[in-house]
């Protein structure tokens, strides 16, 4: 089964010339090879400026193409895929997947060994979680229980939320994916109530070894970012006091939320965290959110750093931006099980344990597949609605489809502005949503003010740029001329913190507000789950800006109210269908859409591709081992 990932537009173009550091790597590796031809120079340089681009690989056909592209390179005898393979393999830079040349070439794919190496490894990491033996479920006390934390969802047969959790029961690898407000970090609540349950009770595995009653299981919940780190950590505290569990039951589970970076331990001004292989971290249960954001070399670190015994728990939207650095891993795992079918023996467990039959499939690795759950129902959406269904068509990538909802639809509205109207629109929009902020009183309604309604757009720099749409909300706000400048602190500033405060619980990403307290001393509000809300002088603060306007990726995560969704006059590299999934998500009640149908057509015929071989790897590590079992005495 081949799972690669396969581009149907030339990335290679899009992704543009090679830089001067791209072309600097090249030379440096090309001193210390046996090949000195300009071909291969301008490969590597092709494969570098990939790489910065996010893909793990280059296709060797693409390669060869943009070679051939170019009338400055004489191909000579590399006229096929299997002549430049040749040619490459001549080479003492590049090696075959396990060599520990510079290039590894793996026959399709051409990767910086570095690459090469973080994919193999979360690919054999990946499997032995999913596949070790997964236990049988034999319990009616068990299906008792799934019941009770799962009420039934009469709008999706079977539900899914109730699969996901015997599937996490049966292996040590679970990946729950779902859209905008389809109840992941709910779910996954409850399933670490469950393996919490198995941990206290005697065990409800069938032929199990496992003692009881143990330790007191150790659970970490972590996220990429701080922001998101803080939202997974108010939604447990929010959560948590509604389950239907013991007390003692309740004081097993986590409360809060860490980065990934605090999780490894990593150090300043070091590459080598605290937690690796040889010293892993102390955990029996890992959930991680926002798996789509997690990059490749995050991935395999934490994955090394993980007890091989440990239960993982990805948790993610594979339809959202992914990480801005390098990989795509959410979406290389979603491939394994697209439409929730599963092994003849996890379709078994599955009815035994929620009554509902599941599709069965007969795909390699059905394994893999088993530990692979979508849930398809939205209760941010649940009525249905314009949102909802534009949502949709966007993530299908049915331009037609959206255009028509735009235009007719409820609780949407679309402003289709030439390019010196839009601005103009949008600060009159803003100044009208934003007014219930520039007259509150208290630090509560202006921080439930600046909650209910943003806006996002897809650049930071430039006219169009969030930056500079900040800068002009403000003047508006202000009633400053553009040639006034703006005062570093005002009250009713929204604030938006773009780098970590560990010591003050500030994240990037975390959203404020200036406001005068009782002895009208300017300070800065943040939200906070145990107290409400929590004020710092405004001195302190950690690196900010204004917060009127926000990118996309700064907006990941979150939803509001109401949100403004400004395009650029033109089409963009950024604006893919993922950007606008994204953007258009956010809202809970009602959009508004500033810009042209033609950019909003090219985005979303602009799906995001990314090179990579993750699945691909899956498969032949699987294939292996399952050739190794077959010629077993």
């Amino acid at each position: 089964m081949n799972m690669q990932t396969a581009p149907d537009r030339n990335i290679l173009a899009s992704i543009g010339l090679p830089s001067a550091f791209d072309y600097a790597l090249a030379d440096s590796l090309i001193q210390r090879g046996s090949i000195r031809e300009p071909w291969l120079r301008e490969l590597i340089a092709q494969l570098s400026a990939a790489v910065q681009q996010g893909h793990s690989c280059v296709p060797l056909h693409e390669l060869r193409d943009e070679l051939a592209s170019s009338a400055a390179h004489d191909l000579g005898t590399l006229d096929t895929i299997e002549h430049v393979r040749e040619r490459l393999r001549a080479s003492d830079l590049v090696g075959d997947p396990g060599a520990k040349s510079p290039l590894i070439c793996d026959g399709k794919n051409l990767y910086l060994r570095r690459y090469f190496e973080y994919e193999r490894r979360i690919a054999e990491d990946l499997l032995r979680r999913a596949c070790g033996n997964p236990a049988a479920l034999d319990s009616a006390g068990l299906r008792e229980q799934i019941e009770t934390l799962f009420p039934t969802n009469a709008a999706t047969t079977p539900n899914w939320q109730r699969v996901a959790a015997v599937l996490a029961l049966r292996q040590n690898l679970t990946v729950i994916l779902g859209g905008p407000g389809s109840g992941k970090t709910w779910t996954v609540l409850r399933l670490l109530v469950l393996i919490a349950q198995q941990n206290l009770q005697p065990s409800i595995l069938v032929d199990s070894a496992l003692e009881s009653p143990k330790r007191p299981l150790r659970i970490a919940l972590a996220a990429p970012t701080g922001k998101a780190a803080r939202r997974v950590s108010d939604s447990l505290q929010r959560d948590l006091a509604e389950l239907p569990v013991s007390d003692e039951l309740r004081a097993s589970l986590p409360r809060e939320a860490t980065t990934l970076h605090r999780l490894l331990g990593m150090r300043p001004h070091s590459s080598k965290p605290r937690y690796d292989r040889a010293n892993p971290l102390p955990l029996d249960v890992l959930v991680l959110d926002e798996a789509s954001m997690i990059d490749l070399p995050s991935m395999a670190r934490v994955l090394d750093a993980l007890p091989r015994d440990a239960r993982l728990i990805l948790l993610g939207d594979p339809d959202q931006l992914a990480s801005i650095e390098i990989g795509n891993v959410l979406s290389e795992l979603r491939v394994f099980n697209l439409h929730n079918r599963y092994s003849p023996k996890a379709a078994a467990n599955i009815f035994a344990m929620t009554g509902s039959a599941a599709e069965i499939t007969s795909a390699m690795p059905a394994q893999f597949g088993d530990a692979v759950v979508t849930l398809t129902y939205s209760h941010r959406f649940s009525a249905g609605g314009s949102i909802a269904k534009l949502v949709d068509a966007v993530r299908n990538g049915e331009a037609d489809r959206a255009c028509e909802i735009l235009r007719q639809g409820d609780s949407i509205v679309w402003h289709e502005q030439d390019q010196n109207d839009a601005l103009a629109q949008a600060l009159q929009i803003a100044a009208q949503h934003y007014a219930p902020l520039q007259i509150a009183t208290t630090p509560e309604r202006a921080l439930h003010a600046l909650a209910h309604f943003r806006v996002l757009g897809a650049l930071r720099e430039g006219p169009w740029g969030t930056r500079a749409l900040n800068a002009a909300i403000a003047r508006t706000q202000l009633d400053l001329k553009a040639w006034q400048p703006l005062p570093a602190h005002y009250p009713s500033a929204p604030l938006l913190i773009t780098e970590n405060d560990h010591a003050l619980r500030l994240y990037n990403g975390d959203s404020g507000v200036l406001l005068a307290d009782a002895q009208q001393r300017l300070r800065a509000w943040f939200a906070d789950a145990q107290h409400g809300v929590r004020g710092l002088s405004a001195n302190q603060l950690p690196a900010f800006e204004l917060g009127y306007a926000m990118t996309v990726h700064k907006a990941q995560g979150s939803e509001y109210d109401t949100v403004l969704v400004l395009l650029p006059p033109q089409p963009h590299p950024l604006l893919t269908r993922e950007w606008l999934y994204t953007a258009l998500s956010r809202a809970r009640n009602e959009l508004i859409v500033i810009g042209s149908e033609t950019v909003l057509r090219a985005a979303i015929g602009s799906p995001a591709q990314r090179w990579s071989g993750l699945a691909a790897q899956i498969t032949r590590v699987f294939d292996a081992a399952d050739r190794s079992d077959a010629s077993a005495p």
